[in-house]
């Protein structure tokens, strides 16, 4: 792989990357609020709890609302890089390659499974992935 095939192969993985710290934060969102009601994994038995102080709710809500911020960012930013990705993959002039790009950058899918979908050999796929890469003009 060369350095400009390396380049924009890190550059469209980042757009997964961006997916994940999204789902991540959605995650750690959900514990905050979980936290805000009072319910922990460890007590949904039903049972009574002691309330927390007022000082540790306010804290949780300023939490969730960072999270809920920095959620509402990453999404715009990944919008955004969706937006040039899907672009740029149209501007490729071969369908194949097109296809390949979408499955293995969009979708996140490895050569193997993307070379199950293409129906041709893993090795064959490295070599479409590397085209793609040459054909793709991204910033």
């Amino acid at each position: 792989m060369t350095d400009q095939q390396y380049a924009k192969a890190k550059r469209l993985y980042n757009y997964k990357n961006i997916i994940q710290l999204i789902k991540k934060d959605e995650r750690e969102l959900e514990v905050w609020k979980t936290k805000l009601i009072g319910i922990g994994a460890q007590n949904i038995d039903g049972l009574p709890k002691a309330t927390k102080k007022d000082d540790r709710k306010i804290d949780i809500i300023e939490k969730k609302k960072e999270i809920i911020e920095r959620l509402a960012r990453e999404r715009e930013k990944l919008l955004e890089e969706e937006l040039r990705i899907r672009e740029a993959i149209q501007k490729v002039e071969d369908p194949r390659l097109q296809l390949i790009l979408r499955i293995k950058y969009m979708e996140g899918r490895s050569n193997r499974e993307t070379a199950d979908l293409m129906h041709c050999a893993e090795r064959t796929m490295c070599y479409w992935s590397l085209e793609a890469l040459d054909a793709i003009e991204i910033d």
